[in-house]
């Protein structure tokens, strides 16, 4: 069933604008669920160049591993917070929600690849984080990395003009 906004005057519509709130934003809160049991999760992240997949890391065991791998169909929210509006009863944000479908990046290249992405995104000198931290074989291994290929993606703003 395919819903609409109660407010489509407040909806980001342009695919550029989508795609800017998901490469300003640090976090998205992931909801998941295995065997009728939902689970949220708010993890780090970086968006692909040609904005089709987003990608974290996270342990390879354990409950995002194993809701993941149960089920890899996921509902993201990345939240820009503007501020409480004071005397306006009313909140500044942007956000943006998706579907996707993740999948475990097994091959060492692309791993290697997307690591070096979300240092880019967070890192002001990357470079000699990407050395330190991705600088041998063991150390791009021991990481799960997590492609989610974007299905859809809706948006929504509200005074971030002022």
């Amino acid at each position: 069933m395919q819903y609409h906004q109660r407010r489509p005057e407040k909806a980001i519509t342009d695919r550029d604008q989508l795609l800017t709130v998901l490469r300003e934003g640090n976090v998205v809160t992931l909801a998941m669920c295995r065997n009728d049991e939902p689970y949220l999760v708010t993890v780090n992240y970086a968006l692909n160049e040609a904005g089709t997949a987003i990608y974290f890391h996270c342990a390879g065991q354990g409950k995002k591993f194993d809701y993941l791998s149960a089920n890899p169909k996921v509902w993201g929210q990345v939240f820009i917070d503007g501020g409480y509006l004071e005397g306006e009863c009313d909140h500044r944000f942007r956000t943006v929600q998706f579907a996707a479908e993740a999948a475990f990046v097994k091959e060492e290249s692309a791993k290697r690849e997307a690591l070096t992405l979300m240092i880019r995104h967070f890192e002001p000198n990357p470079e000699p984080v990407i050395k330190r931290f991705l600088g041998s074989p063991e150390a791009v291994s021991d990481v799960a990395v997590v492609r989610l290929d974007l299905l859809q993606i809706t948006g929504k703003e509200s005074h971030m003009s002022k």
